[in-house]
């Protein structure tokens, strides 16, 4: 997930300035990915907002916390609970329209 970000010199994408990140905090994966991430985007003068699920129900609120946090895009790590719930992660990146879905899982949208 950090590939997306490592090495981008600053101003490259001059009109990312906050990138959103689901971190389901059950993960133990999820922990050495944020710090990761966290390091890249600062690197890149990216503002990191980490949104932290620790279950499938609360996608919802991670979103409208995404929103008024004002991210631009969004981080979609590979996990099973997010898989489980690429439908809303989808369906809620399209209704908000305020920032895109980088997902890490191929075919989120689909099945």
């Amino acid at each position: 997930m950090d590939k997306i970000l490592r090495g981008t010199p600053p101003g490259t994408l001059p009109r990312l300035m906050r990138l959103g990140l689901l971190v389901n905090v059950t993960n133990q994966l999820h922990v050495p990915q944020l710090r990761e991430t966290k390091i890249a985007a600062e690197a890149s003068g990216i503002l990191l907002v980490p949104v932290e699920v620790g279950s499938p129900d609360k996608v919802d609120s991670a979103f409208a916390m995404l929103g008024r946090e004002g991210v631009e895009a969004l981080l979609v790590p590979p996990d099973t609970t997010f898989y489980s719930r690429r439908r809303q992660i989808a369906d809620l990146g399209h209704i908000c329209r305020r920032f895109m879905v980088i997902a890490s899982m191929s075919k989120m949208a689909g099945s």
